[in-house]
């Protein structure tokens, strides 16, 4: 039986489907998509399936998952099924029209703790998956990267697709933003020797409907806290500022710049007026508490726990918007809308 939280998520799709511009170009297409069981790549695979139940569009979806009871229990018998993981790499063969590449790891104290794992784990299982997307002659594969190819340098710095890279070095926590450059300059080859027709997303933090109710990255932290009255504890000082973006946003940019993107280019997808600090947003979240929720500091070993250093990233997002995408939530709706989203999942936990 599909959870609350993937029941959520499927019905905000079904929203993002009916206002699709060009979901009359996806009629008859198909897609293979990696992580298919993860925030996004569930997210997009249920946006292709209410384009089906809208429009009859005859899309066929290949989910490539670890575990393909979960896979059935998302989606039913609406989707096929192939077995894949990344530390196993990826031996079979792709037959659809795009291919979209989002299994990754996605926790922080994974990257620290695994990091070996993370960086070579991602760059074989990407050589694999582009060898067969060559061999199948997609007609475009969009991988999901990350903002944090640009790094940490202290400094607050508007990043456009061309801003260079500053990570420093000898820190584990580099096993995730090296394996994103990495499987980026690796599809970038292959792009420009054989002609893959290759996209890059490099997404800011993405929350809404589907996480779940026990999610441990920050918005979570705060919307839980403001679900149960709890005070907000802060593990920083809440210095470290970055973009934000709805989960229907992020979708629609990625199927903007599958559709509408120019091959062998990365895209920024971050939302407008999404731009806040950690100790704004805890603020946010703390006001639909109805004056339950403080917050207080508990400064701890922010590094060994696998958080980023402090930190300003604004992400410019004017090449996406030039493939005609407009973000519909800035940062007060997302948290409004979370926090309403996070008490119904908190209510049918009771």
């Amino acid at each position: 039986m599909i959870d609350l939280p993937s029941r959520a998520l499927a019905a905000r799709m079904r929203g993002l489907a009916a206002s699709l511009p060009f979901a009359g170009e996806l009629k008859g297409r198909s897609f293979f998509i990696t992580g298919a069981t993860g925030f996004l790549g569930s997210a997009l695979t249920y946006a292709l399936l209410a384009v089906n139940e809208l429009y009859g569009s005859g899309i066929r979806i290949t989910c490539c998952a670890r575990s393909e009871d979960k896979t059935k229990a998302m989606f039913g018998t609406a989707v096929e099924f192939v077995k894949c993981d990344l530390a196993e790499g990826f031996k079979g063969d792709i037959c659809a029209d795009y291919a979209a590449h989002f299994a990754s790891p996605t926790s922080s104290k994974y990257f620290v703790e695994h990091p070996a794992e993370t960086l070579l784990g991602s760059i074989n299982f990407c050589a694999d998956l582009a060898q067969a997307a060559a061999r199948a002659d997609v007609k475009g594969l969009i991988y999901l990267s990350s903002l944090e190819v640009y790094g940490t340098d202290g400094s607050e710095r508007k990043l456009g697709e061309d801003s260079e890279e500053i990570l420093r070095p000898l820190n584990v926590r580099n096993s995730y933003p090296l394996a994103k450059i990495a499987c980026e300059e690796l599809l970038n080859m292959y792009h420009k020797t054989r002609g893959l027709p290759v996209r890059i997303a490099r997404l800011t933090q993405t929350f809404g409907e589907g996480i779940g109710y026990d999610d441990g990255r920050v918005f979570a932290q705060f919307a839980r806290a403001a679900a149960e009255g709890r005070d907000i504890v802060l593990r920083s000082y809440g210095r470290t500022k970055r973009c934000y973006c709805d989960v229907a946003d992020a979708v629609s940019a990625l199927l903007y710049i599958l559709l509408r993107g120019r091959d062998g280019q990365a895209y920024n997808v971050a939302g407008d007026g999404t731009y806040v600090s950690i100790n704004e947003l805890a603020a946010l979240f703390a006001a639909e508490s109805a004056g339950r929720t403080d917050i207080v500091y508990d400064i701890g070993d922010a590094q060994g726990e696998g958080y980023l250093p402090e930190n300003m990233t604004f992400l410019k997002n004017d090449k996406l918007k030039e493939l005609g995408w407009r973000p519909q939530r800035d940062i007060e709706r997302m948290v409004k809308d979370f926090c309403a989203y996070f008490k119904s999942l908190r209510a049918s936990l009771q």
